[in-house]
């Protein structure tokens, strides 16, 4: 077994801890001056989403190697946790390239000198990224896919390649025919959902209220410690609920709308934004739910 390290991998992950402290140092001055219960509430859910997000790249960036074993090439990180196993009969051809990183990013992290996650170059397609430093990146195309690493050491990784049978060489990127977003399970059923916990979360107010099962009196805002400050009328609260049912629809198409942008670059790529809709809809209708028990 052959392993290499990549170069700087440390600035990388130096970088996502500075990002994550300013981060987390913001969102604790603002909560300091909110008083919402609503705003608090997303607040928090988006900084342990934010955190595990940032953990994870930290990791990935800290403990990132590339192995020739097995008959394999395999990108390592989150001490063996994660891998990517590429059996040597699938790899085709390899450049190497210097530079400044300017593609789109579809996911992950990344900037000008380094990535992980998903990126399109105009010349390569969606790549793989597993680069900490901008300087002799390797390309590798395989037959499914194009994987970037940035081995420390460029003359031995290169010579690897070449034992394998692996020679260097350019390549142009053809464009493929990828199925439609709404005939794809992993994006349908999520939207299919979304919509129909917007629906419930509209429907069951009007119900209510149209049943008349709501108090005359309801809170239609609370503090933090979920204490009502504001108070109206049953048909105010409806309406407040419409608002944020109209909030969610709005969301839904803008998502729904970027989704079908990155999917031109690279399809999975789509799915957080989908995902993410449907966790925020969840979370009013949770809310939503904590206002009605509380009427009990």
């Amino acid at each position: 077994m052959k392993c290499f390290r990549p170069k700087k991998r440390i600035k990388g992950s130096m970088i996502i801890l500075l990002i994550t402290v300013l981060c987390n140092s913001m969102i604790f001055v603002t909560s300091i001056f909110i008083n919402d219960y609503v705003l608090n509430v997303f607040l928090r859910t988006f900084l342990v989403i934010f955190n595990i997000y940032q953990l994870y790249y930290i990791l990935q960036f800290a403990t990132l190697n590339y192995q020739f074993e097995n008959e394999m090439l395999t990108i390592s990180s989150i001490f063996g946790l994660k891998k990517i196993k590429i059996p040597y009969i699938d790899l085709e051809k390899y450049t190497k390239t210097t530079g400044n990183l300017d593609a789109i990013k579809l996911s992950g992290y990344g900037g000008r000198s380094f990535a992980i996650g998903r990126c399109f170059f105009y010349k390569f397609g969606a790549v793989n990224m597993n680069v900490t430093h901008n300087e002799n990146i390797f390309f590798i195309k395989t037959k499914e896919d194009v994987y970037a690493v940035s081995p420390i050491n460029v003359t031995e990784f290169e010579n690897e390649l070449r034992l394998i049978g692996i020679e260097d060489g350019n390549w142009s990127l053809t464009n493929k025919i990828t199925e439609r977003l709404y005939k794809d399970n992993y994006f349908r059923i999520p939207f299919f959902l979304v919509s129909i916990l917007i629906i419930i979360f509209i429907a069951r107010p009007l119900y209510l209220y149209y049943g008349n099962m709501l108090p005359q009196k309801m809170p239609l805002s609370f503090n933090v410690k979920f204490e009502p400050t504001i108070m109206g009328t049953s048909k105010d609260f409806v309406l407040k609920q419409l608002e944020y049912g109209l909030l969610n629809m709005a969301l839904v198409f803008c998502m729904y709308y970027a989704a079908h942008l990155n999917a031109k670059h690279y399809k999975k790529s789509a799915y957080k934004y989908i995902y993410f809709s449907l966790a925020v809809v969840i979370v009013f209708l949770l809310i939503q739910q904590r206002v009605l028990w509380s009427l009990r």
